[in-house]
C-alpha cells in the first residue's frame, strides 16, 4: 500500500537536498571542507526526515534516511557519508524505540552500498550515473532494508513487510534517482562552472602574459576588462581603468581615421581594423588595432571587444625603407636638377632643395655653411626652417671659426658631427653647447663640405622641438647632398671667374678709348674696333676691306704705308701723330702701330685733341701760378715740398733750391700749440681740406699772417699722394682789422657809458620827483585854503610835466641810441585797455569830457609786449585829452583777420592836412614857436609810433580840423617770434582797491633817501602798519625779527648792499619763500623791471608815482601772496 506520510518525508528530503548545490558553489566537494559542510547537509536532512517520520508503531519509524546516507556517500565520498551516517545514527538511537537496531543497521548498509558505488563510478573515470544505474542502487539499499526488516521485533515482522514492502520497494527506488538526479545536475552545473572558472583562468592567463593589448569595454566606452600589456603600456593598472572610460591621446594626423573606423563598431559587420599612433608613457607608438563588438541574442551591443598589437619598430622600418626610397629619388631629382642649373639658379636650387629634404628628414631646420675666402670665418649660405621655426641665418653671419673650436676641428678631420642632445656636451665643446643652446637646438647633426683636400664648409640637420637620434640614411643623405651642393657651387665658381675674366678683357677692351683696326701689311683695313662709334670719322662701310688711300689723303696714306713697312721689317711698334679736319675743326690723333704676324698689323688710334687742349691749358694754370700773387706750395704724403710758386720765395725769402726737400715746419713762427698742428695735420691724413690762419716766419725773422687753404690730392683708389697748399698774406689786413676790432670795442663801451648815463640820469632825476610829487599831494589833501591848494596843485602839475618830459626824453633817447627789446607774453587785451582808460578817467571828467568803451565780442587773448601796448594807449588817451575840450572820447576795440585793432576817436582840435605828416616827427607840434598854443616837448606821438612799429604794427591817423582826431593801432595778433614770457597770470595784475584802513598789515620800507621814505610813510600811514629801514641791512634784521605782509625795497641803495641783494637775502629766510617784495625804484629803462622780477622781486612800481598807484601795487601784492 502506498503510505502518504512516508510520501510526504520523503518529498521533505527532496526539497532538502537542492541545498546541496548551495553549498558545493561556496565550498569545493572536492577539498575538506566542502566534504564536512556536505555531510553535515545530509546529515541534518536524514534528522529532519526521522523528525516527520512514518510511525509504523511506537519506536518503530521509517524515513528516508537510507536514500539521504546512500546517495551522500556516492556522490560525496566516505568523509561526507561518515558524517551524515554517525549523525543519523546519533540521532536515531536518540530516538529509542524497537527499531533502533534497524535503523542503525540501515544506516549503515546504506553507507556501505553507497560507498561501493562511490569507487566503482571512480574506477569508470568518474563517468556520471544513469537514472538506471541510480535505481539499481536504490533498489539494492532498499531491498538490504527490507531484508533488515528481520531484525524488528517478531511480532511487527510480518505488520511491516504488509505495510511497508511495496512503498521501500515501489517509491524509495524512484525517490533515490529523484534526489540523484538533482545531485548529478548539482554536480554537471559545478563541474561546468568550474570548468568555465579553469578555462577563464587559462584564458586570463594566456591573455595577461602576451604582449598584445586585450581591452573589453561596454557600448558606453567604460573599460570591463584590460590584460597586463595594455595597462603597462599606457601607465596605469586595472583597478584604474576598470569602469572608466578611458580612450589613449591618439595623434592628430590619425583621428580622422580612428573615427571613421569606430563608427563600424555600431553597424554591420559590427567590426574593424586599423592603425594608429597613440600616446603612451614611453611616447607614440603606432598600434594596430581589431575590435569587435559583442552582440546578445536580441542583437544589441554588449560588449566592445579590442585586440591591439604594438607595431612600432615595423612602422618604423616601413618609415625608414620609405624615408630612404624618398631619400634616393629625391637625391637623384636634385642631382638632375643641377646637372645643367643656370649658374643664377642655384641658389634658388640649393634653398628648394634644403625644404624637400627637410621635410622628408622631419627635422626643424636645414642649412649650408660656407667657410669664408681666406678661412677664418663661416657663413650661413642657405637655410630652410619648418613652420613656427625661428630662421638663423641672419644671426650666423662672419662667425669666426675660433668661436667654435671643437666644431672646427671634428670637420677639419672630416669627421661628422652627431649630436643626439646637446645638453650632455662635453666640456671642450662649451662654446659650441652655448651656440646652440641659444638657438634651442636639442640635436644636430652636421657633415663637412670638401673640394678636393680643401675644406668649403658643412651642412646640417637641427631639430629643436625634440631630441633625435641621427641614422646612418642621414648622414649619408646629407654627405650625398653636400657633394652636390659642393659641385654646383664649385661649377658656379667657375663660371663666374671665367666669367669674369671675360668681362674683365672685354672691360679692358670697352675701356681703351682708343679706335683699333686691323690692316694688311699693304694697307688694307680687315676689321676694326670702336668703343664709341661716334670717334670714327667715316662709317665702317667707307673703310672696311678697302685700302687707306681711299679714305685718307694722298700725303697722309703714304706717310702710314712707310710706318708698315718699318714696322714689318723691324717688328716693333711704332708711333705716328697726324690731324685730321672733322666739321670745320681739326682733330688730332695719335697712331701705334704694332706687329701682328708677318702680314698684318694692329693700329691703335687714339684721340689727343683734348689732351692737347689740356697740355695748352695746363701752360696756362702754370703760368698763371707762376705769376700769381698767392704763394702756392705742393708737398708729398708726407709733408715734404716738391714744388713753390715764385711768390712763395719773394714771400718767404727761401729760393726754391732752399726749400725742395724740406717740411713746411720750417716756417713755424712759434705762435700756435702743438694741439693746432695736431689739429690740421688730423684733418688733411683724414682727406678734409683744412683752412685758417697762420702766422708764419720769414726767412729774415720777421713774422706774417696767412690765411691758408690745405687740400689733399687723392689717387684713384682714395690714398692721398700729395698736399696742396694756398696761401695769401693778409698781414695787412689782420691789422686793418684789429684797428676795427679796436673802434668796436670804443664804440661798444661808449654804448654801454650811454646806457649807464640813461639808467644814472633816469635815476637821479625821479627819485628827487618822488619828494615834489609825494609832499605836493599831502599837501593837497591837508590845506584847507583854496588859494594854497591851487598853488600845491600848480606845483604838481609842473612836477608831473616835468616828469613827462623827462619820460619822453628817456624813451626817445633810448630808442634812438640802442632800441628797445620787447617781451612778449600772453594778455587780455581788453583788461589792458581798460586799465588804460581808468587811469584818465579823472583828468577827463576834470575837464568836462565823456569816455567811452566799444570792444567787439570776439576778443582774444594775444602775444605781446603789454608795457609797451600800455604807453601806446596811454600816449594816445593822453594827447586826445589834452587836445578836446568839450565832447567826448571814444575807444574802440576789435579784431580782424590777423591784426588787433585799437581806436582812439576825440572830438578835439583836429589836424590841419598840411600838418598830418610832421606830428610823428621829433619834437613838431601843429603849433610851433613863441606862441604855441598847447605845451610839451612834441615827442609823444613819435614815441607811440616807434613803439607800434617795434610791437610789428602800424599807426593810421584820420583827423579833420576843428572836429577831431582818430588814431588806429593794429598790432599782430599772434607772436611774432619774440622772446615771450607769462610771469604773471591776468589774474595777478588787476589792481585790487583799499576799502578800508588795514592795521593788521605789516609793512616794510627799505629806503636810504631820508624825503622818499618819509613822504612813502605819510602816504602809507593812515592804510597799513609800516616800518622804515635806511639800508639794507637793517631791512634783513627786521624782516629777521618781525613778520611782515609785504617788503618794499629801494634798488639803488648805497653801502655794501643794493636793493637786490637785500631782496635774495630776504628771500632766503624761513617765513620770506612767498612774501610779496615790490622793487620800489627809480630805475625805470627799458628791461629793468624784468631783471627786478628775476632776481627776487614780485611787483615793480618806478619813481615817482601817485598815491593811489602805490596802494593799488601793494593790494594786487597782497591778494597775490593770497
Amino acid at each position: 500500500m502506498i503510505i502518504l506520510d512516508l510520501i510526504y518525508n520523503l518529498a521533505v528530503l527532496v526539497a532538502l537536498s537542492v541545498f546541496s548545490g548551495f553549498i558545493d558553489q561556496r565550498f569545493n566537494r572536492s577539498e575538506l571542507n566542502g566534504k564536512i559542510f556536505q555531510g553535515l547537509l545530509f546529515g541534518i536532512t536524514a534528522v529532519i526526515g526521522m523528525l516527520y517520520p512514518f510511525v509504523l508503531t511506537e519506536g518503530i519509524i521509517f524515513d528516508g534516511r537510507s536514500i539521504i546516507i546512500s546517495l551522500c556517500t556516492f556522490f560525496f565520498g566516505p568523509i561526507s557519508g561518515v558524517i551524515a551516517t554517525l549523525i543519523t545514527i546519533v540521532f536515531r538511537i536518540y530516538l529509542g524505540g524497537a527499531g533502533v537496531l534497524m535503523g542503525t543497521l540501515v544506516a549503515l548498509s546504506s553507507f556501505v552500498i553507497g560507498l561501493i558505488f562511490y569507487f566503482g563510478r571512480y574506477k569508470k573515470s568518474a563517468k556520471p550515473f544513469s537514472s538506471g544505474q541510480l535505481y539499481f542502487l536504490g533498489l539494492i539499499v532498499h531491498a538490504v532494508m527490507l531484508i533488515l526488516v528481520l531484525s524488528l521485533p517478531s511480532k511487527m515482522i510480518v505488520e511491516t513487510y504488509k505495510t511497508l514492502t511495496f512503498s521501500i520497494i515501489g517509491i524509495y527506488p524512484f525517490v533515490t534517482v529523484l534526489i540523484g538526479k538533482i545531485l548529478i545536475d548539482q554536480e554537471n552545473n559545478q563541474n561546468f562552472l568550474r570548468q568555465i572558472k579553469e578555462s577563464e583562468e587559462k584564458y586570463r592567463l594566456l591573455v595577461e602574459n602576451q604582449t598584445d593589448l586585450i581591452v573589453k569595454t561596454d557600448p558606453e566606452g567604460r573599460i570591463i576588462f584590460a590584460n597586463t600589456a595594455y595597462c603597462q603600456l599606457f601607465g596605469f593598472n586595472e583597478d584604474e581603468l576598470i569602469g572608466r572610460a578611458y580612450t589613449p591621446l591618439v595623434h592628430e594626423l590619425d583621428i580622422p581615421i580612428v573615427q571613421e573606423a569606430v563608427k563600424t563598431l555600431f553597424v554591420a559587420p559590427y567590426s574593424c581594423s586599423y592603425e594608429e599612433r597613440a600616446k603612451t608613457k614611453i611616447g607614440w607608438r603606432w598600434i594596430e588595432w581589431e575590435a569587435k563588438s559583442v552582440l546578445n541574442k536580441k542583437g544589441t551591443i554588449v560588449e566592445l571587444i579590442g585586440a591591439g598589437r604594438d607595431i612600432t619598430s615595423r612602422k618604423e622600418a616601413e618609415i625608414a625603407l620609405n624615408k630612404r626610397l624618398e631619400f634616393e629619388r629625391e637625391i637623384a631629382a636634385i642631382s638632375t636638377r643641377f646637372i645643367n642649373v643656370e649658374p643664377t639658379l642655384i641658389d634658388y636650387e640649393i634653398n628648394n632643395a634644403l625644404h624637400r629634404i627637410g621635410e622628408i628628414a622631419s627635422v626643424d631646420r636645414t642649412y649650408l655653411f660656407t667657410l669664408s675666402e681666406d678661412g677664418l670665418y663661416y657663413n650661413n649660405t642657405h637655410e630652410w626652417s619648418a613652420p613656427g621655426i625661428e630662421s638663423q641665418i641672419n644671426n650666423l653671419q662672419n662667425v669666426p671659426i675660433n668661436m667654435t673650436p671643437w666644431w672646427t676641428e671634428m670637420i677639419s678631420k672630416r669627421q661628422n658631427i652627431h649630436i643626439p642632445k646637446v645638453a650632455d656636451l662635453s666640456d671642450i665643446a662649451n662654446a659650441e653647447k652655448d651656440l646652440l643652446e641659444k638657438q634651442n637646438i636639442k640635436s644636430v647633426i652636421a657633415i663637412p663640405v670638401f673640394m678636393g683636400d680643401k675644406l668649403t664648409g658643412f651642412i646640417g640637420f637641427d631639430s629643436v622641438r625634440e631630441e633625435k637620434f641621427w641614422a646612418e640614411e642621414d648622414v649619408l643623405l646629407l654627405k650625398m647632398l653636400g657633394e652636390i651642393f659642393s659641385n654646383a657651387l664649385n661649377r658656379r665658381r667657375s663660371k663666374e671667374a671665367l666669367k669674369k675674366l671675360i668681362e674683365k678683357q672685354s672691360a679692358m677692351l670697352l675701356a681703351i678709348p682708343d679706335m683699333i683696326f686691323t690692316v694688311t701689311h699693304d694697307g688694307i683695313v680687315i676689321d676694326h674696333n670702336t668703343p664709341e662709334p661716334g670717334k670714327l670719322l667715316a662709317s665702317p662701310e667707307d673703310f672696311l676691306n678697302r685700302h687707306i688711300s681711299s679714305f685718307l689723303s694722298k700725303e697722309l696714306s703714304s706717310e702710314f704705308l712707310l710706318v708698315f713697312k718699318k714696322t714689318i721689317s723691324e717688328q716693333k711698334v711704332q708711333q705716328l701723330e697726324y690731324s685730321l679736319l672733322s666739321n670745320d675743326q681739326t682733330k688730332f690723333f695719335e697712331a701705334r702701330i704694332a706687329p701682328a704676324g708677318i702680314d698684318r698689323l694692329v693700329v691703335i688710334i687714339r684721340d689727343i685733341t683734348e689732351q692737347n687742349r689740356a697740355k695748352k691749358e695746363l701752360t696756362k694754370l702754370n703760368r698763371a701760378i707762376e705769376q700769381s700773387s698767392i704763394s702756392v706750395i705742393i708737398t708729398d704724403s708726407n709733408g715734404n715740398i716738391e714744388y713753390v710758386n715764385p711768390f712763395f720765395t719773394k714771400l718767404t725769402g727761401y729760393t726754391p733750391e732752399e726749400i725742395m726737400g724740406k717740411n713746411p715746419r720750417i716756417l713755424k713762427s712759434g705762435h700756435h700749440s702743438a694741439d693746432f698742428y695736431m689739429k690740421l695735420w688730423s684733418d688733411i691724413k683724414s682727406g678734409k681740406d683744412w683752412q685758417g690762419e697762420i702766422l708764419n716766419k720769414r726767412k729774415n725773422g720777421e713774422t706774417y699772417w696767412e690765411y691758408t687753404v690745405i687740400s689733399p690730392i687723392l689717387d684713384k683708389d682714395g690714398n692721398i699722394t700729395n698736399y696742396v697748399a694756398i696761401q695769401e698774406d693778409i698781414t695787412q689786413l689782420k691789422l686793418i682789422m684789429e684797428d676795427l676790432i679796436t673802434a668796436k670795442n670804443k664804440a661798444e663801451e661808449m654804448n654801454r657809458i650811454k646806457s649807464l648815463f640813461f639808467a644814472n640820469m633816469s635815476h637821479e632825476l625821479r627819485t628827487p620827483m618822488i619828494g615834489i610829487l609825494g609832499n605836493a599831494e599831502l599837501l593837497e589833501m591837508e590845506i584847507t585854503d583854496a588859494t594854497h591848494r591851487e598853488m600845491v596843485r600848480t606845483i604838481y602839475r609842473s612836477a608831473m610835466r616835468l616828469h613827462e618830459t623827462l619820460n619822453s626824453i628817456l624813451d626817445i633817447s633810448k630808442i634812438e641810441v640802442e632800441g628797445i627789446q620787447k617781451t612778449e607774453r600772453l594778455i587780455d587785451i581788453n583788461n589792458l585797455v581798460e586799465e588804460s582808460i581808468n587811469l584818465f578817467r579823472a583828468a577827463a571828467v576834470e575837464k568836462g569830457l565823456i569816455v567811452k568803451y566799444e570792444k567787439s565780442a570776439e576778443l582774444k587773448k594775444i602775444y605781446t609786449d603789454d608795457n609797451i601796448l600800455t604807453k601806446i594807449l596811454n600816449n594816445l588817451l593822453s594827447n586826445a585829452i589834452k587836445y578836446t575840450d568839450t565832447g567826448s572820447i571814444l575807444v574802440r576795440l576789435y579784431c580782424n583777420e590777423q591784426n588787433s585793432v585799437v581806436e582812439v576817436e576825440d572830438t578835439g582840435i583836429g589836424i590841419a592836412e598840411d600838418n598830418l605828416d610832421i606830428i610823428f616827427e621829433p619834437f613838431r607840434q601843429t603849433s610851433e614857436g613863441y606862441s604855441r598854443k598847447y605845451e610839451g616837448t612834441g615827442l609823444g606821438l613819435t614815441i607811440t609810433k616807434r613803439f607800434v612799429e617795434i610791437l610789428g604794427g602800424t599807426l593810421k591817423l584820420k583827423s579833420v580840423l576843428g572836429k577831431g582826431s582818430t588814431f588806429t593801432v593794429e598790432i599782430p595778433t599772434h607772436s611774432s617770434g619774440a622772446n615771450t614770457s607769462n610771469l604773471f597770470p591776468d589774474s595777478a595784475e588787476k589792481p585790487v582797491p583799499v576799502t578800508e584802513v588795514k592795521n593788521d598789515i605789516k609793512l616794510l620800507l627799505v629806503e636810504d633817501e631820508i624825503v622818499n621814505a618819509e613822504v612813502i610813510l605819510r602816504l602809507l600811514k593812515e592804510y597799513y602798519n609800516i616800518d622804515w629801514a635806511q639800508n639794507a641791512k637793517d631791512g634783513i634784521l627786521k624782516a629777521l625779527e618781525n613778520n611782515y605782509d609785504v617788503v618794499l625795497m629801494d634798488i639803488g641803495l648805497r653801502g655794501e648792499m643794493d636793493g637786490l641783494d637785500a631782496a635774495r637775502e630776504i628771500r632766503k629766510l624761513s617765513d620770506y619763500n612767498s612774501v610779496p617784495i615790490i622793487a620800489v625804484t627809480a630805475y625805470a629803462m627799458e628791461g629793468d623791471k624784468e631783471r627786478f622780477l628775476e632776481n627776487g622781486c614780485t611787483h615793480y612800481i618806478a619813481k615817482p608815482f601817485q598815491k593811489n598807484e602805490l596802494i593799488r601795487i601793494i593790494e594786487t601784492a597782497l591778494a597775490f601772496n593770497k
